[in-house]
């Protein structure tokens, strides 16, 4: 593979990037969990992805960890860093007008990098100039390097910044980090700074892409909106989108087509909730109210396993505990 055809690769999981997560977010599908460590770390879940079945002996776990997350899932819609509450500008910039151009901008770069055929060095240092203004630098080697933007401009988009990319492959898959370094893009009118790091995993020849994790902040006007999440893809790319949360006791969890509506400060909550350990169920919480240090004080939270079978945590007030209920059985 040449060296251009290398950073045609990057070139487009980088742009593809950019708008993916907000696309996903505009959609209704990416929102905002939380993480650990330092801002910018991957939160990535690891645990059990099928079908839950409850009994006596997980049910307080589900109680105790599905309570926290719809805690976060509220705090985070509250925050802003749901997509309910992004700013306008972020929205519009993941319009489908917008989408459809960097997608272009991608086509086209990839289409002028493979007509070289310069062949992998161990290092390089090279610029190719934009279609409509400015240049993008590619520098260092093929698994470690920075992509840096000047004024780059295809199709009325312009960008600037770097973005510092290490990767791996292993068998068919690669691994790409990419770690944003205040990334600007104007787009009619609209500019946006991005930072924080994008994990994408491809198919090392169609580049197809299959899985990416998120940990970035957009910032636009002085207000900032950080967005966490993962997508998984099929060979259609038809995607699947997931929050990540880190619970109290440094326990992951996810969720999937998460929802929060609220009436008159009452919260409603609809997902797809995961536990590491036994798997997914789904969530229904209704007339939720939280409490001064964050809990949940009234309201409702209804899990149903893969059987049908329902577990349901009632709240009768801030400071108590709640009531569990298994299949029509108090625990």
């Amino acid at each position: 593979m040449s060296w251009r055809q290398k950073m045609s690769k990057y070139n487009y999981l980088l742009l593809l990037a950019v708008t993916g997560v907000l696309t996903a977010c505009g959609g209704g599908g990416g929102g905002g969990g939380s993480s650990s460590g330092s801002d910018d770390d991957i939160v990535e879940y690891d645990g059990v992805t099928t079908p839950a079945s409850f009994d006596t002996d997980n049910s307080s776990d589900f109680a105790s960890s599905s309570s926290e997350i719809v805690s976060d899932l509220i705090e985070s819609d509250e925050s802003g860093a749901d997509v309910g509450n992004l700013p306008t500008g972020i929205l519009a910039a993941a319009d489908s007008t917008a989408v459809k151009t960097v997608l272009d901008i991608t086509a086209e770069t990839v289409a002028g990098f493979e007509q070289s055929s310069l062949s992998m060095p161990v290092a390089v240092d090279e610029t190719v100039a934009g279609s409509c203004g400015g240049s993008v630098n590619y520098s260092g080697s093929e698994n470690d390097f920075t992509i840096t933007y000047n004024d780059y401009c295809e199709y009325s988009m312009t960008m600037n910044g770097t973005v510092d990319a290490t990767s791996s492959t292993s068998g068919s898959t690669t691994r790409t980090t990419l770690r944003y370094n205040n990334l600007q893009y104007t787009y009619e009118g609209i500019t946006e700074t991005v930072n924080g790091t994008y994990v994408i995993e491809s198919d090392s020849q169609s580049y197809e892409l299959s899985y990416s994790s998120w940990n970035l902040t957009y910032t636009m006007n002085g207000e900032t909106v950080r967005i966490t999440g993962s997508m998984t893809c099929n060979s259609n790319y038809d995607c699947t989108y997931y929050d990540q949360f880190v619970g109290s006791d440094g326990t992951t969890y996810q969720v999937s087509d998460a929802s929060v509506s609220s009436i008159d400060g009452q919260y409603s909550v609809e997902a797809t909730f995961y536990h590491p350990e036994y798997g997914s169920v789904t969530l229904d919480a209704s007339n939720i109210s939280i409490c001064s240090d964050g809990s949940i004080g009234s309201g409702s939270i209804v899990l149903t396993d893969d059987d049908g079978t329902e577990l349901s945590v009632t709240f009768s007030g801030c400071g108590n505990e709640p009531t569990i209920v298994l299949d029509g059985v108090a625990l």
